[in-house]
C-alpha cells in the first residue's frame, strides 16, 4: 500500500524537511519525502503540499479537512506555530486549535450510500 503524505503550513512548506544535521556552521536537511523513502525503501511514497502562508493554526484548522479533500493522506504533516508566534497567539489559544485541526482529520468520512 502506499504512503500518501501531505503537508500544510507556512510558504517554507514546500520542501518540508527533517533530519537536521549541522556541520560545522552548516545545517544540512533533506526533503520529508527523501527520507520517508529511504527509511521505507518497499513503499511508495507521495507527497502533496497545501501551502497555507500567513495563517495561524486557528485559520489553517478551519480548513484543513478541505484542503486535504479527496486526497486521503496516509500521514499529515502540519507545519505551524510561526505565524502564531509573530501574532502573539496565546499558547492554550494555539494549543486549542491544533487539537481541533488533528480532531477534524481524525474524524471518519461519511459514507455514502
Amino acid at each position: 500500500m502506499p504512503l500518501k503524505a501531505a503537508t500544510a503550513g507556512y510558504s517554507g512548506a514546500w520542501q518540508p524537511v527533517v533530519d537536521h544535521q549541522h556541520v560545522g556552521k552548516q545545517r544540512l536537511s533533506r526533503p520529508v519525502a527523501a527520507v520517508l523513502r529511504e527509511k521505507l525503501p518497499a513503499v511508495t511514497v507521495n507527497v502533496s503540499v497545501e501551502l497555507q502562508a500567513k495563517k495561524t493554526a486557528a485559520e489553517v484548522a478551519g480548513d484543513v479537512v478541505k484542503l486535504l479533500d479527496g486526497k486521503k493522506p496516509t500521514l499529515v504533516v502540519w507545519q505551524t506555530g510561526t505565524v502564531d508566534a509573530m501574532r502573539s497567539v496565546d499558547p492554550d489559544d494555539f494549543r486549542g486549535a491544533v487539537d481541533d485541526g488533528v480532531a477534524a482529520l481524525q474524524k471518519p468520512e461519511p459514507t455514502s450510500f
